[in-house]
């Protein structure tokens, strides 16, 4: 019963009246509205929408829920850098990159759109997010990979976010004085290695000096982020007097 000249609004979940670009009436059973997806109050936070139209007699009818915006998944993990990985925790690694349906219209299927993960590592889709775990291979320098996550939803909406992780390669510092060693991110152990230099001689009474010694501890706890105070200490003098200091 559409009359040759209509009038339609949309109106929001809240009650607020949209206005369609174009409104065209192509038969008495059949009218198309057109309204710019960028439109304000268009958002699938004021869904559902309702649909009124008025003839030029003044009658209307309004349609109650007649659609809901089809909305793209939303990542709930923040884009780039995911991870940065040490050369002692690659084993068991494991991180969980996660999007979520706003219309909930069911689960989201994840899949590595383009670049790689770091070697040694794999990709798997499930219900709780994108899980990208195991054992990544040893590096001889820094390597960042870098890739694109996307997530599609059941009605086929995609979104696409790029992540990166970064495996160093192992560290080391040596210390011949006193010092501060800064203790890695992610890092909660360390192999130590003690060097002691022999004792100094005398030349009074050709004294030779003692001998050498080392610790090897490996696996000494550290914090974190923390600091570890090194102690280096002062090696034997050599002595004319027959006595070393």
């Amino acid at each position: 019963g559409f009359s040759s000249s209509v009038t339609a609004t949309l109106i929001t979940d809240g009650g607020t009246v949209i206005t369609p670009d174009t409104t065209t009436r192509d038969s008495s059973t059949q009218v198309t509205l057109v309204v710019a997806k960028n439109t304000a109050n268009l958002t699938n936070a004021n869904e559902p929408f309702d649909v009124k139209i008025e003839n030029s007699s003044g009658l209307s009818g309004t349609l109650a829920d007649a659609f809901s915006i089809d909305a793209q998944p939303v990542f709930s993990t923040a884009a780039g850098s995911v991870a940065t990985v040490v050369d002692g925790a690659r084993s068991g690694f494991s991180t969980t990159i996660a999007a979520a349906d706003p219309e909930s219209g069911g689960d989201i299927v994840y899949t590595l759109e383009s670049g790689s993960l770091p070697a040694g590592l794999s990709f798997a889709s499930t219900s709780s997010g994108a899980v990208i775990s195991g054992t990544a291979d040893a590096v001889g320098t820094n390597t960042t990979s870098n890739f694109t996550i996307r997530a599609k939803d059941a009605a086929s909406n995609v979104s696409d976010r790029a992540f990166s992780i970064t495996v160093l390669a192992p560290q080391s510092q040596s210390f011949t004085s006193s010092g501060t060693f800064s203790v890695p991110t992610g890092v909660s152990a360390v192999d130590v290695l003690v060097v002691g230099g022999g004792g100094a001689g005398t030349s009074q009474h050709s004294g030779g000096g003692g001998a050498g010694g080392l610790i090897f501890r490996p696996g000494f706890s550290v914090t974190p982020g923390g600091t570890v105070t090194v102690t280096v200490g002062e090696g034997g003098k050599g002595s004319n007097t027959g006595y070393p200091s």
